[in-house]
């Protein structure tokens, strides 16, 4: 999925979001590891634009097992959550996306990627400083974080995710998602 602009679908309900997926049937391919496999070759979605307004839970929600997720060089804006990966989902990467005024950057996940995105959360905490523990198996790096108050009581995780500072003002942030949606 790459160059879409997507806008909310799920309005009558609080949960999942503009992209929703489950992966609850393995298929048996040979495409990823060149032999029968239930291990698929990664799913791509980069480059789109895309609005979860009205309480959306996620911009890409990958729920109930869904696996094998590479989501880069997105911007997003709105939701409560950034990276979900729940009920058994695993290896589902998020790297070099921007997050604008979402909830939580990251939630919980196994074998799951966080790294190099920009995430504006719309609180002084912005969820971080308790997900690392909940979080086994998880990779949590290179992120820069904008809050409310420019600053947090803990460290993220690890040395290379850093608070730059109070939230950005809103041409700041159009620069971020030109920048990330190449349109400059």
């Amino acid at each position: 999925m790459k160059g879409n602009l997507i806008a909310n679908c799920v309005r009558e309900s609080g949960d999942h979001g503009p992209f929703n997926s489950w992966d609850r049937v393995p298929y048996i391919t040979d495409i990823a590891t060149g032999k029968a496999s239930i291990v698929p070759q990664f799913r791509e979605l980069t480059r789109n634009f895309i609005i979860a307004t009205y309480s959306s839970q996620e911009a890409i929600d990958t729920d109930d097992g869904s696996a094998y997720y590479n989501t880069h060089h997105n911007f997003f804006v709105y939701a409560a959550d950034g990276l979900k990966s729940d009920f058994g989902g695993h290896d589902n990467f998020h790297n070099d996306n921007v997050y604008a005024y979402t909830n939580n950057c990251w939630g919980n996940g196994n074998m799951n990627e966080f790294i190099n995105n920009t995430c504006i959360a719309n609180s002084g905490s912005g969820g971080f400083e308790s997900d690392c523990h909940k979080a086994p198996y998880m990779v949590i790096s290179g992120n820069k974080i904008y809050n409310s108050e420019g600053k947090l009581s803990k460290k993220i995780c690890d040395a290379s995710n850093k608070v730059e500072g109070a939230w950005p003002d809103a041409n700041t942030v159009v620069a971020m998602a030109k920048k990330v949606l190449e349109f400059e």
